[in-house]
C-alpha cells in the first residue's frame, strides 16, 4: 500500500472525447466509422462482435487500422460515445496497475492498485504513464453497469451469465480466481449448459452442489478464456465485476440470459452476508424458478440428486427427476404447484408439496401430490402442473 499523503495536492484532471487506443492484436480490421469496443480481458480495442460478454463501448473509430496479423497493438484513434471525466492518480508500488481497461483499487488517497483482495473499487483504467500513474474513470460514473442495475452503454450489464452449468468435470485452482481443467478436451465436452455453446469471452454460471465443483467458494460466474480443444485444457476466469479478493455486493443476483432452455431468465443472489469472492461462500440460490411436470398416480417426486439436463424438461412421469435448484430454507422457502393440463381422476381438489428438504442442488427436495378433500393422495391424477420453487 501507498503512504497517504502528507501535505496538498492538485488533482489533475484530463476530459476524454477523443484517444488513441490500442488494437487487440489479432482482432478484426478495424475501419474508420467501425463502432468499437473496449475488450477487458485483452487490455484493447476491437469491432464489435456477437457472442462475447466481455466488451463495453468506447465509441466510432477515426482512421482506419488493420492489426489482424500483429502480434502487438498498434492505437488507434477513437471518438468516444460520450465526453469521460478522467483523473490521473498514483500507481502504487506495491500491485501497481499494469493493464488498461479494467478496475483498479483503492489504494490510498492519491493511488490506485490491481489489487482486489480487501479493497473497493476505484475505476476504470483508461491509461498507463511511468510518470503521471494511472488514468482513471472514477466509480460514481460507473456505479449503475457494475452493480448491474442497467446494462453498460452500447456493452452487456454487469452481473449477468449466459447459461447455468448442469454438469462440470474436474479441475485445478480453486480459490484462485481461474480454473483449468485437469485433462485436455473443449470446454463443450466438459461443462454442459442447457442448450448454450459457450465462446471465449462468454460469462456462465456455476451452482453450488454441482458435482465437479471443489466447493461452494467455486461456485458464481465464470467466463471463458479458453475452450480448450483435444490436446489443450480450457480455462475460465473470474469476470471484472466478480474479481478473486473483492467483497461481493450482499444480495447481488445474476441474470442468467434467455438463451439457457432451462435456466432462462432466472436470478441467483448471494444470500450469504458480504464475505471475500473465493475465499467465502457467496450462498447463491436462485431467487425463483418456474417448469413443469407430470404426475404419476398422484405425485412426483424431486430427488436429491444432480439437475437433470435440457432433454428431461418437462418433467414428465416415469425416471428419476431432481429438485432442479436449491432450496434455502425448509420454512422461508416456498413451492407452489397449480393445474396445467388436467389428467386421471375429476376428484382431485389441489396440488401442493411436501417434504421440502432443503440445501444446494444435489441435496435439496421436494414432492409435489394431488390430493382429495381430506388431503389424501389423488392417486389417479395423471395432471400437467406448474410448479414454482422461490427462495426469500
Amino acid at each position: 500500500m501507498t503512504s497517504a499523503l502528507t501535505q496538498p495536492r492538485s488533482p489533475d484532471t484530463f476530459p476524454l472525447s477523443a484517444v488513441a487506443l490500442p488494437v487487440v492484436a489479432g482482432a478484426p480490421k478495424v475501419w474508420n466509422g467501425a463502432r468499437v469496443y473496449l475488450d477487458v480481458i485483452f487490455g484493447g480495442i476491437r469491432p464489435g462482435i456477437a457472442g462475447n460478454q466481455n466488451l463495453f463501448v468506447a465509441g466510432d473509430a477515426e482512421e482506419t487500422v488493420d492489426n489482424s496479423g500483429g502480434s502487438t497493438t498498434a492505437p488507434c484513434l477513437v471518438r468516444l460515445a460520450d465526453e469521460l471525466h478522467c483523473e490521473w492518480l498514483d500507481n502504487s508500488t506495491a500491485s501497481p496497475v499494469t493493464t488498461l481497461f479494467g478496475l483498479c483499487y483503492v489504494d490510498s488517497d492519491h493511488s490506485v492498485s490491481a489489487l482486489a483482495a480487501g479493497n473497493s473499487v476505484a475505476g476504470r483504467v483508461w491509461a498507463l504513464d511511468t510518470v503521471k500513474g494511472v488514468l482513471v474513470q472514477p466509480l460514481y460514473s460507473l456505479l449503475e453497469s457494475y452493480l448491474g442495475e442497467e446494462a453498460s452503454s452500447g456493452g452487456n450489464a454487469a452481473f449477468t451469465a449466459l447459461a447455468v452449468a448442469t454438469v462440470m468435470h474436474a479441475y485445478t485452482g480453486t480459490g484462485t480466481g481461474t480454473l483449468v481443467s485437469t485433462a485436455n478436451g473443449t470446454l463443450a465436452s466438459q461443462i454442459t449448459t442447457a442448450g448454450v455453446v459457450l465462446a471465449v469471452g462468454q460469462v456462465f454460471f456455476a451452482p453450488a452442489g454441482l458435482t465437479g465443483l471443489s466447493g461452494a467458494v467455486d461456485s458464481g460466474p465464470w467466463q471463458v478464456v479458453s475452450l480448450g480443444a483435444a490436446g489443450s485444457k480450457w480455462i475460465v476466469t473470474r469476470p471484472p465485476w466478480w474479481a478473486t479478493g473483492a467483497n461481493w455486493v450482499t444480495d447481488a443476483a445474476i441474470k442468467i440470459g434467455a438463451g439457457d432452455s432451462i435456466y432462462n431468465n432466472t436470478e441467483w443472489k448471494a444470500y450469504n452476508a458480504s464475505g471475500v469472492i473465493d475465499t467465502s461462500d457467496p450462498g447463491f440460490y436462485c431467487k425463483e424458478f418456474n417448469f413443469q411436470l407430470t404426475l404419476t398416480a398422484g405425485t412426483l417426486a424431486l430427488t436429491a440428486g444432480q439437475p437433470n439436463l435440457a432433454a428431461a424438461y418437462p418433467l414428465t412421469s416415469g425416471g428419476t427427476h431432481t429438485c432442479p435448484v436449491g432450496i434455502f430454507s425448509a420454512s422461508q422457502s416456498t413451492c407452489l404447484a397449480t393445474l396445467n393440463t388436467q389428467g386421471g381422476s375429476g376428484n382431485t381438489v389441489g396440488f401442493g408439496a411436501k417434504a421440502l428438504t432443503p440445501g444446494y442442488v444435489g441435496t435439496a427436495a421436494v414432492s409435489l401430490f394431488a390430493f382429495l378433500a381430506a388431503l389424501a393422495t389423488a392417486t389417479s391424477d395423471t395432471s400437467t402442473i406448474n410448479v414454482k420453487i422461490t427462495n426469500p
